[in-house]
């Protein structure tokens, strides 16, 4: 017996527009709020593209291809790590349009 096909999900719209500047800002201080009243310094969060609920939370950024894990540092950078070079040069680009530095660190 052969195991199932797997087909890509597709990706839904709503992950793949970047979200306002705003908003990222209001989720990053309540992640900051929830991060101290916890005692943590340092939140890791995974993702992919069938999960990146968390991720996007967190980032502001849709993972579209492989995994990203974010370093999400109390009332500092986010730092955030992908597998394949085409998806981090979207995620910059993604960064770009919301008004923030290019490149790996997000904040």
């Amino acid at each position: 017996m052969s195991s199932p096909t797997r087909h890509p999900m597709p990706v839904s719209s709503l992950s793949q527009q970047a979200l306002s500047r705003s908003l990222v800002e209001e989720r990053r201080t309540r992640l900051n709020a929830a991060m101290s009243q916890a005692g943590i310094d340092l939140l890791v969060v995974v993702g992919n593209s069938w999960r990146c609920d968390c991720l996007r939370y967190c980032t502001g950024a849709a993972v579209t291809e492989g995994f990203a894990t974010a370093f999400v540092e109390r009332d500092g950078p986010v730092t955030l790590m992908v597998e394949s070079p085409a998806e981090a040069e979207r995620l910059a680009a993604e960064v770009a349009v919301r008004g923030l530095q290019p490149g790996i660190a997000l904040d």
